[in-house]
C-alpha cells in the first residue's frame, strides 16, 4: 500500500509539472507581454497571475509534503523550480511595466 501511495503521488507530481509546463506556454500568449495593452491593463492582469499561481504552490506544498514522507523531498523540486522561474518572469514584467508607467507620465509632463 505504500509504494502504491508513493506511485500515486509521484503520478500528481508529474501531472503538476505538465500543468506547470503548460501554464508557462499560454501565459507568454498573454496580453501583458504586448505593449499594446496598456499600463493599467497589464498590471491588473500581472496580478492575477500571482492569484493563479496560489493553486499550483498549494498542490506543491501538498505533494512535497507527501514525497518527503517516502523519502524522496527532491521530487516536488522541478515543480518548485518551475513556479520559482514563473514569479521571477512576471516580477520582471511588473518592473518593466511600472518603468513604462513612469516614462509615459513623464512624457505627458514634458509634452
Amino acid at each position: 500500500m505504500v509504494n502504491q501511495e508513493q506511485d500515486n503521488n509521484n503520478f500528481k507530481i508529474k501531472k503538476l509539472e505538465e500543468e506547470i509546463t503548460q501554464f508557462t506556454q499560454e501565459m507568454k500568449k498573454r496580453e501583458f507581454f504586448y505593449y499594446k495593452c496598456g499600463t493599467v491593463t497589464a498590471l491588473e492582469k500581472l496580478d492575477g497571475v500571482f492569484d493563479e499561481l496560489k493553486s499550483f504552490e498549494d498542490q506543491i506544498t501538498d505533494y512535497g509534503e507527501n514525497a518527503a514522507k517516502f523519502g524522496q523531498p527532491d521530487q516536488i523540486s522541478k515543480a518548485v523550480k518551475d513556479i520559482d522561474a514563473i514569479k521571477i518572469t512576471v516580477d520582471n514584467m511588473k518592473c518593466l511595466w511600472d518603468h513604462i508607467n513612469i516614462c509615459q507620465k513623464s512624457f505627458e509632463r514634458y509634452n
